[in-house]
């Protein structure tokens, strides 16, 4: 039987033209580009106790614990001070830090939450829930009678109504052109589309070392179950 081209050229044509039309939809298209992915803390290989080595924690109490069958860190009321741990790593060009967090407030006092990114200068993303708002700062200090005197220097700020579960996120983000990205949500909750406070640095990123910061005012400890950052 005689090859018929005819009939192959009916069976491949449609395949053609669905190949074309598939090329024309995707030039069309951003290109896409991978993400790198998120580096997390495995608090459920941990030993109980002291935070490991990598972990530096310059100020406050702060272990690892168990906590509704899960291993997590714990920030305790005593010493009451903001309790602070150094993420181990260094992010170079800009980076993210993001923690899942929870505290209970008492009669007159809530915790207070945040997570930092700090290259010459440090930036801290901060949640007040007891003032109900979200605030981005710098620390620095002054003199007073001739003492020098830690102070925090407001950079931006929202209101922010306390959330009715929790559990809360915090993402701090600084582009490699230097500008500060924050956002904060209930967890369960999409995560805001746009950053609800935005700030320039007026200076590249550079290299960042990531942090978290927290005061359990209230005089109960404050959890953190997830730390993530890229």
């Amino acid at each position: 039987m005689p090859f018929r081209w005819k009939t192959l050229l009916t069976l491949l044509l449609p395949l053609v033209v669905l190949g074309g039309l598939f090329w024309l939809e995707r030039s069309g298209r951003e290109p896409t580009v991978p993400v790198e992915q998120w580096q997390r803390a495995d608090f459920s290989t941990m030993p109980l106790g002291d935070l490991p080595a990598a972990w530096a924690t310059p100020r406050g109490t702060i272990q690892v614990v168990e906590k509704d069958d899960r291993r997590m860190l714990s920030v305790q009321p005593e010493p009451m001070v903001e309790g602070r741990v150094l993420v181990p790593g260094v992010l170079p060009g800009g980076g993210t830090i993001r923690a899942r967090m929870s505290g209970e407030s008492a009669k007159r006092a809530a915790p207070r939450f945040a997570v930092g990114l700090a290259n010459e200068q440090e930036f801290f993303l901060r949640y007040l829930p007891g003032e109900q708002r979200l605030e981005l700062i710098t620390p620095t200090s002054v003199q007073v009678n001739g003492k020098t005197v830690p102070e925090d220097r407001l950079l931006a700020q929202t209101p922010l109504e306390r959330f009715p579960q929790p559990w809360l996120w915090l993402e701090l983000h600084v582009t490699e052109a230097g500008n500060c990205e924050a956002r904060c949500w209930p967890d369960g909750s999409e995560r805001p589309a746009q950053p609800q406070l935005v700030h320039p640095t007026q200076r590249p990123a550079g290299l960042l070392r990531a942090s978290l910061a927290i005061s359990p005012f209230a005089l109960k400890p404050v959890w953190v179950d997830r730390v993530e950052w890229r």
